[in-house]
């Protein structure tokens, strides 16, 4: 079990996060930074297929143990293809089409909420921003694209990578010196336990989150429940202020109706979040190393700053990452 940590450990966190943002900012400024984003954009299908891998070997030794790993590799990734797809026939349809009305609505709903705001002076002229912004709307529609592409060649990646994954981790082994193997594998059988419990509690909370929101706004008479709901569920990746900021544009379309709506509709947000927070994260992650909520945020800060949506993500699994090696340390064990 590891040990309380003590301020002069929380400090060394700060520390290695402070030495972190000097090195990315001062790369910034003389070009290595933007190099670097380019060479990990580049890399990213290749880093992903040996995550996607990585994320799988716990099921397919599961099932090893019944049938030979070449069928358990292909059993585990048919089920999952066929779920993406069945979610996609079942909800995309209704959430582009939800979308699609939203979009021919939005002017009408922009009129309603500044007219709700109309005895609140806040000197902004929305529709000039939203109109300055459309570019910036279809560069990331084609940037989502792109990303979408590259998922798949390495989903594909990753399936082959699992055939030989037990190979791989013995070649990556090979590469480190006999002084650090030890070591790093002490930190590895550590550190890749709680990757696996927040990856699959990240996707269990997505899921729970969209279930409950689509189902309440829809039962409450929200427009467009599921396409609120999926927004909620997708800034779910970002730790602990994810929903609520995704919950703001669902809020915003209730005020259309009346303030007393909108209030109804933030309980159920906050409610969603409580039951995520309370009763899902609790059950999936006990045993794992604690994050205190003022790390969460600093994570969430310095790793926005540096790395922008990606470094809000990865944030937990980075200082987590830094926790436990301290831990270790502490320990003598590496």
């Amino acid at each position: 079990m590891f040990k309380r940590f003590e301020i002069k450990d929380y400090l060394k966190i700060l520390i290695a996060i402070a030495t972190i943002a000097i090195i990315a900012v001062s790369s910034k400024y003389i070009g290595i930074l933007d190099l670097l984003s380019k060479l990990i954009k580049s890399l990213f299908p290749i880093f992903f297929a040996i995550s996607i891998s990585f994320i799988n070997e716990p099921l397919i030794r599961r099932l090893e143990k019944r049938i030979k790993r070449k069928f358990s590799v292909i059993i585990i990734y048919v089920v999952e293809v066929v779920l993406i797809g069945l979610i996609i026939l079942l909800i995309m349809p209704s959430l582009v089409e939800q979308l699609k009305k939203f979009f021919v609505e939005l002017p009408v709903v922009y009129d309603t909420v500044m007219s709700k705001l109309n005895y609140i002076d806040l000197n902004l002229d929305l529709k000039s921003t939203i109109n300055s912004y459309s570019n910036e709307i279809l560069g990331a529609l084609s940037n989502v694209i792109t990303l979408l592409f590259d998922v798949g060649i390495a989903y594909v990646g990753g399936f082959f990578l699992s055939f030989d994954y037990l190979k791989f981790k013995e070649r990556i082994k090979e590469f480190l010196r006999k002084k650090n193997k030890e070591k790093m594998i002490t930190y590895i059988k550590s550190f890749s336990p709680f990757v696996y419990k927040y990856t699959y509690c990240l996707l269990i909370d997505m899921i729970v989150l969209w279930i409950i929101t689509g189902v309440s706004f829809l039962l409450a008479g929200l427009e467009y429940p599921f396409m609120f709901a999926t927004i909620i569920a997708i800034s779910d990746l970002i730790p602990y202020i994810g929903p609520i900021v995704g919950g703001a544009p669902a809020v915003i379309v209730a005020l259309t109706i009346s303030s007393k709506f909108a209030t109804f509709i933030l309980i159920i947000i906050i409610l969603a979040q409580f039951v995520e927070n309370n009763i899902t994260k609790p059950y999936i992650m006990k045993n794992a190393i604690e994050l205190h909520p003022l790390e969460g945020l600093i994570g969430i800060t310095v790793g926005g700053a540096l790395l922008g949506f990606l470094g809000l993500i990865l944030s937990p699994i980075i200082i987590t990452g830094i926790k436990i090696y301290i831990n270790l340390k502490k320990e003598e064990k590496i």
